[in-house]
């Protein structure tokens, strides 16, 4: 027999042996667990440098004392880096302190759903009465699906009351909704709804899709559904309801909800998860990497576009994406193209508000929080958009304008403005104070909406705490008495109502 001969029936005995062994190789690698995202949570040349360029940016909230304390993460593929100003700025372990994330709770429902489709136990198109407790009337309820509630287009009210706070206790009790879950079931087919498919942002929906998916997933609940399928999971099981709140200002918000922590009840899951911004930056890290984890499948079904929002963002399960609300931020229109979609969302409890936002396509986010009712949704958003890019001196002029420097009113010059007042052409059901409130070196403006604060925007003009748009003009007199009169301007709406002075203080 010649050689080859030989080799060819050698190979022919060998091969049945060989190839049911590598097969038998690739399923153990297919079942193989992957494994735990590692990250990198440590500083980096990369994150260190992005975090100093946005110093400017973020400080100006805490400057134009919009904000009394600023804390921030720049996330990059290899590393993260943590600031913090104002209130935060000498603290020893800021990375590590818990805070409310309010409605960026959200995404965790959505992530906890992406990975029961990714499993087959449901599909967006699941109608939702086949997640309901029995005995619960589903009249009506029958063309809802779980898709619609995880995109905001159920037609459901944007809460379960037409006004939430009325469910609120005054603060001393420390619980914000005392809402039950199964008053939340009992409601629903009794709800008035808007029509279906149209994007409108619901508290109510998104809370009942979570104890949905609980029912579903065979959970005792939406706080045990998110801790199995995802924060223990992704390597962050401090974002719970339970972490306490350790980070320094809680409280500093004015409106009646301060020095509360909001766990909701039935509501819980549209803003009572606490995380730290370790923990978000992780979670970011993990969205824009590359390598494949434990994990990552979950995370790009969340994030899978599934419905247009109407302003050119789309929204996945509850995670926004798009380019369209930073890119007139962007002047290298160049450079919209290389960012690709920027992945999002933000959040309020009253005494904290948040943003997390990242572009996996160009490899960076930030994570914020301020302690207050500071608009950090805002300066955030500028802040990645700067970073994106690279137009700093647009966005220092952008953020010079939208938080001006406030205008320092001197003991006098307050005096002017101190009184009670009515709008003219509202009655009296629309008198307000404008007040001092010493111990915390704030004017005051005291309505049936509660007190919020006023910033001197110039001598004779206080702008609205965390908005760019609503001031108050007086009218001062010459001669140096108080003020007897001015007008409200709405930048946003174009409103103009005037308002007189009803205390009868016409001298100093």
């Amino acid at each position: 027999m010649s050689v080859f001969k030989k080799s060819i029936l050698l190979l022919a005995l060998v091969l049945p042996v060989i190839l049911p062994a590598c097969h038998q190789d690739k399923e153990e690698d297919d079942n193989k667990p992957k494994q735990a995202f590692v990250g990198a949570p440590k500083p980096s040349a990369t994150s260190e440098k992005a975090a100093d360029a946005i110093l400017y940016t973020m400080q100006r909230l805490v400057d134009s004392q919009y904000a009394k304390g600023v804390a921030y993460a720049v996330i990059t593929a290899d590393g993260v880096s943590v600031r913090g100003l104002g209130d935060y700025a000498n603290s020893q372990n800021l990375g590590a302190e818990y805070f409310q994330i309010g409605s960026i709770s959200k995404t965790f429902t959505g992530l906890a759903m992406a990975s029961m489709v990714n499993e087959g136990l449901i599909t967006i198109d699941t109608p939702l009465t086949d997640c309901m407790p029995k005995g619960i009337d589903t009249t009506g309820l029958e063309d809802i699906t779980l898709g619609m509630l995880a995109t905001h287009t159920s037609g459901l009210p944007r809460d379960y009351s037409p006004n939430l706070w009325e469910e609120i206790p005054d603060g001393n009790g420390g619980v914000i909704s005392n809402i039950t879950v199964e008053q939340f079931w009992q409601k629903l087919s009794k709800t008035k709804r808007k029509k279906i498919g149209k994007y409108a942002y619901s508290n109510y929906g998104l809370s009942i899709l979570s104890h949905a998916l609980a029912i579903c997933a065979k959970e005792e609940s939406w706080e045990t559904l998110i801790a199995h399928r995802v924060t223990e999971p992704l390597g962050v099981p401090g974002i719970n309801t339970k972490s306490p709140i350790n980070i320094h200002g809680l409280g500093h918000n004015l409106l009646p909800m301060a020095d509360t922590d909001f766990n909701g009840g039935g509501n819980a899951p549209a803003g009572a998860l606490h995380a730290n911004l370790n923990e978000l930056a992780r979670l970011a890290q993990m969205a824009m990497s590359k390598e494949d984890f434990q994990g990552k499948d979950m995370l790009l079904k969340a994030f899978e576009p599934i419905t247009d929002v109407g302003d050119g963002s789309q929204i996945g399960m509850l995670w926004m994406t798009g380019i369209s609300w930073i890119a007139d931020y962007i002047v290298d229109k160049d450079a919209i193209a290389k960012i690709g979609n920027v992945i999002y969302h933000d959040g309020n409890t009253g005494s904290f508000i948040s943003f997390l936002g990242f572009s996996p396509d160009a490899q960076i986010g930030i994570a914020a929080v301020c302690n207050n009712d500071g608009p950090v949704y805002e300066t955030a958003p500028m802040a990645l958009a700067q970073l994106l890019g690279e137009n700093e001196k647009v966005i220092k002029a952008l953020v010079d304008d939208v938080f001006p420097e406030m205008f320092e009113l001197t003991a006098d010059a307050r005096q002017r403005l101190l009184g009670q007042y009515q709008y003219d052409d509202l009655g009296p059901t629309y008198n307000f104070n404008i007040v001092y409130r010493a111990e915390d070196n704030v004017i005051l403006v005291d309505d049936q909406d509660g007190s919020f604060t006023l910033l001197p925007f110039q001598e004779n003009a206080l702008l609205y705490h965390a908005t760019n748009s609503d001031v108050l003009y007086f009218d001062l007199p010459e001669d140096g008495g108080p003020a007897q009169s001015g007008y409200y301007y709405s930048a946003g709406t174009d409103q103009k109502l005037t308002f007189s002075r009803i205390d009868g203080s016409s001298d100093n």
